[in-house]
């Protein structure tokens, strides 16, 4: 799934050997009500989803925002220590 959920609806890709782990995940998801698949995807395209509430939304955004700022500190502290 794509990093941030920015109002569209998400979806995977070249996933390769993780793809039978995400579909899994994704299964699990639709049963608990959290994701929902778009209609009128056409059916040589990937599955899209959507949330079925926006505080998922959100939730996925914060963790997303926290993961990015987590690694630009250690970037930052890795470059730092390599200057000093």
């Amino acid at each position: 799934m794509n990093g941030r959920y920015d109002g569209h609806a998400f979806y995977y890709l070249r996933l390769e050997e993780c793809r039978s782990l995400v579909e899994d995940c994704v299964q699990n998801l639709l049963k608990l009500n959290v994701i929902r698949e778009v209609r009128g995807i056409p059916k040589h395209e990937e599955p899209r989803y959507e949330f079925v509430e926006t505080m998922w939304k959100f939730l996925v955004n914060d963790i997303s925002d926290i993961i990015e700022n987590n690694i630009v500190l250690r970037l930052n502290l890795i470059c730092k220590w390599k200057v000093d």
